[in-house]
């Protein structure tokens, strides 16, 4: 994990127009070439070829950006065969007449990242760029991550590593207060702020993660005993499952240690909001049509704001997924993008659920919460998600708070987020 973590990755760049080609490698290599060396092919057949040895090297290969329109294998035929090598590498399409057909093979068999149109604007391509980087590491690290949980024995080593992180941190600020001249009242509150976060997250973690290691273990023997291909894959299936939930609530219980230590560092760029909401409602589209659900968006233009992607993703993807999550089998969810000022937007997700009741609105933006509402399809729920998108809007010097009557007869709740369109880096700890 840590040669894959450490060296440098590869980009590669496919188009069979030679111009089109050296101006992609060219704009790269002066945004990123610091972070990845840059490779190129000029047809599908040759990517995929370089592909190939690449990997057999041992090289990293974590970034394809590959056109459509090319003879021989188009572009969403390109990025499949890449995806059948190498898996992990995530996949951007470059679109000046892709059809919609071309784009949904490529999100569907390639696991296709994201499309950008032609003609690109060279920041922009390099951020998305920039992001794809990310996403494969973090991504490579997951997968570590998960590998370690397959072979747990004994006490979990991803347990050892958070308390370890945590222990050390307690001893630190001791030292810190130790050797500082505040009063003995300051001192005293600090280290019962960290002794008690130590607490409650091991004590989430001891009572969430033992349940679903036990059902693991046991999972593991009838694997091991079982035979039949069907019932094999079935349990693997079960094992998945099993194994993303409890890498969730590792996240993010290290996001809200992250948040409470104000550790947490946010990297605004310009991006298209409702672009990011149109990816995440894919995402979650399966799950809303397994319960009859309807995702509708409302957007009178893209919405473009200075934010931190991947921490803003959070925000709408915790939203969203909590709207999949408590509403009642076949109903409807809106999401709205609208003007709030000239200078600030607002985001309204409104979804037909039971509505949040009172008491649990004066606790729901808190960590470590569990309230009234109960998930409709068996979904499972850590109690901080929502105390996390809290944090990270007001990191975007943005607003959150909730609608919801349901001792008024009324049903369903909208939940709002408001920020600004532009705002400066924004760094905390």
């Amino acid at each position: 994990m840590n040669d894959i973590l450490n060296r440098k990755p590869i980009a590669i760049c496919i188009d069979d127009e030679e111009i089109v080609l050296e101006s992609l490698q060219m704009e790269l290599s002066e945004c990123l070439g610091e972070e990845c060396d840059i490779e190129v092919a000029q047809s599908g057949k040759e990517a995929v070829a370089l592909v190939q040895e690449l990997t057999n090297k041992g090289e990293h290969v974590a970034v394809v950006i590959c056109d459509y329109i090319m003879p021989e294998m188009k572009g969403d035929e390109t990025l499949i065969g890449i995806h059948n090598i190498k898996p992990s590498i995530v996949n951007i399409m470059l679109t000046g007449q892709s059809s919609t057909d071309g784009i949904t093979n490529a999100i569907n068999n390639a696991n296709l990242y994201r499309f950008v149109n032609k003609p690109w604007q060279g920041a922009h391509l390099s951020g998305i760029v920039r992001e794809a980087l990310g996403k494969y590491r973090n991504s490579i690290a997951e997968n570590a991550s998960a590998e370690a949980l397959e072979t747990v024995t004994g006490e979990n080593e991803e347990l050892k590593a958070l308390r370890e992180i945590l222990e050390k941190e307690v001893g630190k600020r001791t030292q810190d207060l130790l050797e500082s001249n505040v009063s003995l009242q300051q001192s005293i509150d600090e280290l019962d702020h960290a002794n008690k976060l130590k607490t409650r997250l091991l004590s989430v973690v001891s009572h969430d993660l033992k349940n679903p290691l036990g059902a693991m273990r046991s999972l593991a023997e009838i694997l091991t005993m079982e035979s039949n291909p069907d019932t094999q894959k079935e349990v693997v299936d079960m094992m998945q499952s099993t194994i993303e939930r409890m890498l969730n609530l590792i996240k993010d219980l290290l996001d809200t240690a992250a948040l409470e230590m104000g550790q947490m560092k946010l990297y605004p760029l310009r991006r298209s909001v409702k672009e990011l909401v149109e990816v995440i409602c894919y995402d979650y589209a399966h799950a809303a049509e397994a319960k009859g659900q309807r995702i509708n968006i409302e957007a009178a233009h893209h919405f473009v704001a200075d934010i931190d992607e991947r921490r803003f993703r959070q925000v709408l993807e915790n939203l969203i997924s909590n709207a999949v999550k408590y509403s009642p089998k076949d109903t409807t969810i809106t999401i709205r993008l609208s003007d709030a000022d000239k200078d600030t937007m607002r985001i309204a997700i409104q979804d037909e659920g039971p509505g949040i009741t009172k008491e649990d609105k004066e606790k729901m933006f808190q960590f470590f919460q569990r309230l009234s509402a109960q998930p409709t399809g068996g979904e499972s729920s850590t109690g901080v998600g929502l105390a996390i998108v809290k944090q990270i809007v007001e990191l975007h010097n943005g607003k959150l708070w909730v609608e919801s009557s349901p001792e008024t007869g009324a049903k369903g709740s909208t939940f709002f987020v408001e920020i600004p369109l532009h705002q400066a880096a924004v760094t905390v700890g």
